[in-house]
């Protein structure tokens, strides 16, 4: 996958990973960045539990590790703050 941002939105979806919270797939020739907002202080377990998710697909759905890390790489999941 040459991160094509119709693709990275499907294969997120695959993934389930637009069920953690607003995801957000921002996308031009300059920035590119999958965007994923989960709970309060659940962001490092959440990127854990999302990196075995996309590990997992390496071997369920014949995507490449070229293909996963180059995901990994523009992946950011940060914490939910409300605003006071």
């Amino acid at each position: 996958m040459a991160l094509d941002k119709d693709q990275i939105k499907q294969w997120v979806k695959n993934l389930n990973l637009d069920n953690w919270g607003p995801t957000e797939v921002i996308w031009n020739e300059d920035f590119k960045r999958v965007s994923i907002i989960v709970g309060e202080g659940e962001s490092e377990s959440s990127l854990q539990q999302i990196k075995d998710a996309v590990a997992a697909s390496l071997s369920n759905d014949g995507v490449t590790k070229d293909d996963a890390d180059e995901f990994l790489k523009v992946l950011y999941v940060s914490d939910y703050a409300v605003e006071d």
